[in-house]
């Protein structure tokens, strides 16, 4: 699993990143954090999941490129939209894929 450099979290789960990934990492079941990440599908920006699907053995292999965490789903939409604003306000388009790699220096 790879995080953003400067990951966008939400207000409730400020301060805590370093905990959150630390449980990920060890697939720990987290209750209310939700990812957003990059999908492996190139054509879409960007995909929102419960934590507890890390555990599904489909993404046990897959390399996971979390831009964002976010206490609960309602979080996790209003991280995509400043994620998404974010990125027109800084290049004019809507290519947040871009946007995000660029960010980190990709």
């Amino acid at each position: 699993m790879r995080y953003l450099k400067d990951l966008y979290v939400s207000e409730e789960l400020k301060g805590r990143e370093e905990e959150i990934m630390e449980h990920l990492e060890k697939k720990e079941f987290q209750f209310r954090v939700y990812l957003i990440a990059l999908p492996e599908n190139e054509k879409n920006q960007l995909e929102i999941y419960h934590s507890g699907m890390l555990n599904q053995e489909w993404y046990r292999d897959k390399d996971v490129f979390v831009v964002g965490l976010a206490k609960g789903y309602l979080q996790a939409l209003e991280l995509v939209r400043k994620i998404a604003e974010e990125t027109v306000d800084k290049t004019g388009d809507a290519d947040i894929r871009q946007y995000i790699l660029k960010r980190q220096g990709n």
